[in-house]
């Protein structure tokens, strides 16, 4: 196996996602989500990492965020509302799955993913919390003689997720990255 993109330059090449919360989340009223749809429910167990202002459960399936939770106010905003099941890599979809639990820490959640398919190729990823910014982050990227990783892509891995039956919901960002 060869370990590659474990610089921080080819890290933030290879995939990095930062979203800011910046101010409360989402209004009072809209603090409490509708009923849930399917995949939307945020499990009592779910690990949390955070920072004194911002508390964010995450999934110890694959690195998402569940939730996003303001500590002063309580305000909520939710992340992915679907699980994660499938990663692109170099341009064709292939199912993924967590290798064990993610090893967590109060602001840290770090996951190994593995690919059934694959045997050897694996991806380490983690979220962060500083402050009021959770970032996501590809950390390194083992591959194989028989399969070599040059692009990755994870459809459906939204960091944040507004609702238009939330009242009040909304969302502003400075600037939206696309390849992000």
């Amino acid at each position: 196996m060869s370990r590659r993109f474990t610089s921080a330059g080819a890290v933030a090449a290879a995939s990095a996602a930062v979203l800011a919360l910046v101010g409360t989340a989402l209004p009072a009223a809209a603090a409490t989500p509708p009923p849930a749809a399917a995949g939307t429910a945020v499990p009592a167990d779910a690990a949390v990492i955070g920072s004194p202002q911002l508390s964010v459960a995450v999934a110890d399936d694959f690195p998402r965020v569940l939730s996003y939770t303001d500590r002063a106010g309580g305000d909520q905003l939710l992340g992915s509302t679907q699980p994660v099941t499938a990663v692109t890599l170099n341009g064709a979809p292939h199912a993924v799955q967590s290798k064990g639990a993610p090893e967590v820490t109060a602001t840290t959640a770090r996951y190994t993913l593995t690919f059934p398919d694959l045997p050897g190729v694996e991806i380490d990823a983690s979220l962060s919390v500083s402050g009021r910014t959770t970032t996501f982050k590809v950390t390194a990227v083992r591959d194989t003689e028989a399969f070599r990783v040059g692009t990755i892509d994870i459809p459906g891995h939204d960091l944040v997720s507004v609702g238009s039956t939330e009242t009040g919901a909304a969302t502003a960002f400075t600037r939206l990255d696309p390849d992000s």
